[in-house]
């Protein structure tokens, strides 16, 4: 009987798993909007867009939450018209630079949790590595997400 209970406390924890290490602890959950980049392993021509809207002397992560096409242009250095179309209406577009180690890695997966405050996870997978020495640099993203009322998004990077 005991090893029966330990078996279902085990088995409840490993589900539940997943849900601890990708909570978010200020976002009120709701299902979350997942766009899957699992098939795009290369920069898409948008993400090389993307750079424009950072200073280059701007360090770290950062997000830009676009709610509307003013906002987009005034965050947007360069061509307003390289950008792609956007229903303003129904849509936020999310705008993402993050330093990462090597070119290993990329973007397996963006998913929008929350509601009230919003939370951006952005999910990395691994290329196998091969035998070169490790340099940092910013992978940028773009994507657009059903309208998204906060202009403020905590992201969360997960490796």
């Amino acid at each position: 009987m005991m090893k029966r209970v330990v078996y279902i406390l085990t088995l409840s924890m490993a589900v539940s798993m997943p849900f601890c290490l990708f909570g978010c602890s200020e976002c009120e959950e709701k299902d979350p909007f997942v766009v899957n980049r699992e098939e795009s392993l290369t920069v898409s021509p948008l993400d090389a867009l993307s750079s424009k809207f950072f200073d280059e002397q701007e360090e770290g992560d950062s997000i830009l939450v676009l709610n509307s096409y003013d906002e987009l242009v005034r965050s947007y250095k360069g061509n307003v018209e390289d950008l792609p179309s956007v229903d303003w209406k129904n849509h936020t577009v999310v705008v993402g630079k993050i330093l990462v180690p090597s070119d290993s890695h990329y973007i397996k997966q963006l998913l929008l949790l929350g509601d009230f405050k919003a939370c951006l996870v952005v999910c990395f997978a691994m290329r196998t590595k091969g035998g070169w020495l490790d340099y940092f640099h910013d992978i940028f993203f773009w994507e657009t997400f059903p309208k998204v009322t906060p202009n403020k998004i905590e992201m969360i990077v997960v490796y």
